[in-house]
């Protein structure tokens, strides 16, 4: 809790982030005719689409197929440790996982979060903060996808639980990097090639709510945001502080 002097806090978190119709197809060049056409990301539509100019001695026959999916879930352990001076840290991270023909999953990310009312002397009617998060997640190495967010952060507490609303910004990018290796009559072996482009998220003002329980040593979180993106995310999480040196 930001109101212990200092605490240690381990648990679990999980979001859900929807995906938008952007990120679900993109444009590439056939290899066999070199012919342009629209076709499934790892996580658009899960139709099969032929490849330009395919011919029976040709291999493969069809681009690789999206996983369809309408929402990434994503869980992962957190700690975080505070609060020296009003700051608290969290890191997120998620060791590569095998996840089938993705190859496998893994995140990386920081979270740093200060407490403005802890720096007046006189008890504010609500608590004012600041926050900046960084986020990486790597779907193989096909997807990987950066987000950057800050914050300012306003809390009321009502008995164990901590009501909050947030408005910042939010930025995030997406590089996809496809490889395709076919066998190529004319030249009598096979070849290789790599479609790489970036796609910047729905990026913009951040806004969300959401609230905290608490007991001594333990906290559930619940929250959503509503821009620039919606998703919600739940947490959970075991501790314990002390509020006082003496």
């Amino acid at each position: 809790s930001m109101k212990d002097l200092f605490s240690v806090d381990v648990g679990i978190s999980a979001v859900f982030m929807p995906v938008p119709s952007s990120d679900k197809q993109f444009m590439v060049y056939s290899p066999y005719n070199g012919a342009l056409q629209t076709v499934s990301t790892v996580v658009g539509p899960s139709t099969q689409i032929e490849m330009g100019g395919y011919q029976s001695q040709y291999n493969p026959q069809y681009y690789p197929k999206g996983f369809d999916l309408g929402i990434i879930p994503v869980v992962f352990p957190q700690a975080s440790i505070g609060n020296l001076l009003g700051t608290r840290l969290t890191i997120r991270a998620l060791p590569k996982i095998k996840t089938g023909d993705l190859g496998y999953i893994s995140l990386f990310g920081l979270g740093l979060q200060h407490s403005i009312s802890e720096d007046f002397a006189k008890v504010l009617p609500l608590d004012f903060g600041v926050g900046f998060a960084f986020q990486n997640l790597n779907l193989g190495d096909i997807v990987s996808a950066n987000s950057y967010t800050v914050c300012g952060i306003v809390s009321k507490r009502v008995w164990k639980i901590n009501f909050y609303s947030l408005l910042g910004f939010d930025y995030s990018k997406m590089k996809f990097n496809y490889s395709t290796t076919y066998y190529d009559p004319l030249l009598g072996r096979n070849n290789t090639t790599t479609a790489i482009f970036e796609s910047e998220g729905k990026n913009g003002f951040k806004l969300g709510v959401g609230g905290s329980a608490e007991t001594r040593f333990a906290r559930f979180n619940a929250g959503m945001t509503f821009l620039p993106k919606f998703c919600f995310n739940l947490s959970m999480g075991v501790g314990a502080g002390i509020s006082k040196l003496f």
